[in-house]
């Protein structure tokens, strides 16, 4: 009787053993019509925060190596128009200076001129006077005619007189002038010899720059090889890489398929074992322990 009853325990072992291992964990009973229900869970409810978009990057700035040396042709160049500009102002002035100099020369010849002619009628007035002194006519209408003579004299002194005060004038009006237009001149001569300067420093800013071209084109050169040769090297490393990647999951397949195999015969060895138990109805309590502890290792 005994003996029946353990047998039976082992079958009904076996057949929970087996749908939990093929169907998931078995439970006996069945829940009552009337069964109190659980209240349900409360349901947080949480609002939705939305964080602000990240702004986007500014572009990255494009620095042009040849910045430098394009800077200073281009900041001689603006040096040469400038200094022009400003020796055809010096030119305008001068040339202002120059008339105003040109009237004052003119003025002081005429005022010269002037005064030799007084001069001249000053002789020819103290000639005539001489001249009829040296008759000897003493009559009233001979002094009288000396006397008109000598106030003739008298008009042509006071006449040079003014002439030569006009002269001194010129002269001073004219050698003022004279300084001014120096220095205009002066300053022509100035921002000309800077534009000569300016000039010449164009071109060689200009081989400057043709000379850092030809560098940068010498180097551009020498970095694409570079960067082809890297590229190059960089597919070597990534196929052997990858080569040895295949080699590594191509073992770890044939790892894991051994094990899979391995793994299925201890199991199929077990099941074969327990059913042989449960045919000839000798598996014990602490056999079909032994036997779950195996298959839970197995991972069934």
């Amino acid at each position: 009787m005994n003996l029946a009853k353990n047998s039976a325990l082992s079958v009904f072992s076996a057949s929970v053993l087996l749908f939990s291992t093929i169907g998931g964990p078995m439970t006996i009973g069945v829940e009552p019509a009337n069964a109190a229900k659980p209240d349900p869970a409360p349901v947080a409810t949480t609002k939705a925060t939305t964080k602000p978009k990240p702004k986007p990057a500014p572009p990255a700035k494009i620095v042009d190596p040849l910045a430098s040396e394009k800077g200073a042709v281009a900041s001689s160049q603006a040096t040469l128009s400038d200094l022009t500009a400003k020796l055809n102002g010096a030119k305008k002035v001068a040339s202002v200076e120059q008339k105003a100099y040109d009237k004052a020369a003119s003025d002081l010849s005429g005022a010269e001129k002037r005064v030799k002619a007084a001069k001249a009628a000053l002789i020819s007035a103290n000639d005539k006077v001489v001249e009829e002194k040296a008759k000897g006519d003493s009559s009233t209408r001979e002094l009288q005619k000396v006397q008109t003579l000598g106030d003739r004299v008298g008009t042509a002194r006071n006449a040079l007189k003014a002439e030569d005060e006009n002269v001194a004038e010129a002269k001073k009006a004219e050698g003022k002038q004279g300084k001014v237009l120096g220095t205009a001149n002066s300053a022509v001569s100035s921002a000309s010899s800077k534009v000569v300067s300016a000039q010449s420093a164009i071109p060689k800013a200009e081989k400057n720059l043709k000379v850092a071209e030809k560098n940068l084109a010498k180097k551009n050169v020498i970095a694409q090889k570079k960067a082809k040769k890297e590229a190059k090297l960089q597919a070597k490393r990534d196929t052997k890489a990858k080569k040895k990647a295949m080699q590594i999951e191509k073992k770890q397949k044939a790892k894991a398929k051994t094990a899979a195999k391995k793994k299925a015969k201890e199991v199929a060895a077990l099941k074969a074992r327990m059913k042989q138990l449960k045919n000839t109805g000798k598996q014990s309590a602490s056999e079909l322990s032994k036997n779950e502890k195996e298959l839970k290792n197995l991972g069934v």
